[in-house]
């Protein structure tokens, strides 16, 4: 089962969307204090939303801890380092980029993974 340990959670930003259908997706900010889903493979995000909001309504975003994440293609395994597919999922980070956290529990994708989140890999992967 995946799980969560919260270490900073924000809870004031705005849907730019409806977001209730994208439950532990990574976020990126769109506008002055508003996330939506991200978009590109790798792209830099803010956090990971653990909450169903609508759009408009205050999202709340994990951005330093532990957290559940929707798992993308191809799957994650534990130890593997992660980055966002562009559909706000989780994938294994692609060679020369850096990983947004290191994946704690794994699985097939659809699935949740427990991965943490806001501690820099430090290196590329080469």
């Amino acid at each position: 089962m995946a799980t969560e340990q919260p270490l900073f959670k924000v809870g004031t930003l705005k849907a730019a969307a409806d977001l209730s259908a994208k439950q532990y997706r990574c976020l990126k900010v769109t506008a002055d204090e508003t996330l939506n889903i991200a978009t590109a493979a790798g792209e830099n995000i803010f956090g990971v939303l653990q909450d169903k909001p609508l759009a408009g309504a205050p999202c709340e975003m994990m951005c330093i801890g532990i957290t559940k994440l929707v798992i993308g293609a191809g799957g994650l395994a534990a130890g593997a380092i992660w980055e966002t597919a562009a559909d706000g999922s989780g994938i294994t980070v692609a060679a020369a980029k850096v990983g947004l956290g290191t994946v704690i529990k794994g699985g097939a994708a659809g699935e949740l993974a427990t991965v943490s989140i806001g501690f820099a890999q430090g290196a590329t992967i080469p």
